[in-house]
């Protein structure tokens, strides 16, 4: 009979496992991307300068060894600065790409100098990937919807002015009216749309689909919250090929239903 292995051991054991577990959770072993992410809140959550953040990224310390890049989302006028360092920063070319546009939470923020700087970027910069996020927020409503509307309704139109074709990256929440009758108003129908963290049900994100076929839908970590089964039931019908997983870090996370377990 083997001995048993003292209590001590036992914990340091099942320590070690863990650690394994976890590594394999946050690095998946293949390459993979994270779409829309905010760099400067995950960096000054962690407590990280970014003048080291491109070398973590080439050690893999960050994001893990398979990370291979990230669409880092600049949509409020005060991290601007922050974002324009990380993109000048020749280290970190081909690794973190950039969108940027006004949030509907910092609608009330936006003007013609802001407007400017975030044509600047979209027309001039490959890096630049896409415009936003923005769109309409009638959940928590920051700035008042009527404001929203205009914004959102203005930077779609600088969008097709400057003539790239770069893709919107979408926020709607509890807009859904709005947004559609809005988008309809402002893009042609082919227009590559990035629905990002997408919590509606299935028949609005059909409804998009239709409307829009060049979109893509963003789910993320909340599909396993317990009361976000109507967007699991979204998951289900949305083709995979237009099904466009992002984490939206630094500000979600896995919920503690059934579909969280083990990943």
């Amino acid at each position: 009979m083997a001995a048993r292995r003292p209590p001590q051991a036992e914990k340091l054991a099942q320590k070690k496992q863990e650690k394994k577990e976890q590594e394999q959770l946050c690095d998946p072993g293949v390459p993979f991307c994270d779409a829309h992410c905010h760099l400067d809140m995950v960096l000054e959550a962690l407590k990280i300068p970014v003048e080291s953040l491109a070398e973590r990224i080439e050690a893999g310390t960050l994001f893990g060894p398979s990370f291979k890049y990230a669409i880092n989302v600049c949509c409020f006028p005060r991290s601007l600065r922050a974002f324009e360092e990380m993109q000048q920063n020749p280290a970190l070319a081909g690794s973190i790409y950039t969108t940027y546009g006004c949030h509907p939470h910092a609608a009330s923020e936006y003007d013609d100098t802001l407007e400017q700087a975030i044509v600047q970027h979209v027309s001039t910069e490959a890096s630049t990937v896409a415009w936003g996020e923005c769109g309409l927020d009638f959940f928590k409503s920051f700035s008042p919807p009527e404001v929203q509307k205009e914004v959102f309704a203005r930077q779609l139109r600088m969008l097709v002015q400057t003539q790239t074709r770069k893709p919107l990256v979408l926020h709607t929440r509890d807009a859904d009216e709005a947004t559609l009758r809005i988008l309809s108003e402002g893009l042609p129908s082919d227009y590559p749309i990035h629905l990002h963290c997408y919590t509606g049900a299935a028949p609005y994100a059909i409804t998009m689909l239709d409307r829009f076929p060049q979109l893509k839908i963003g789910f993320t970590g909340m599909i396993t919250f317990k009361n976000a089964s109507k967007t699991r039931e979204a998951v289900a019908v949305v083709p995979s090929a237009c099904n466009l997983p992002a984490d939206t870090s630094a500000h979600l996370t896995l919920g503690s239903g059934p579909l969280a377990a083990g990943n």
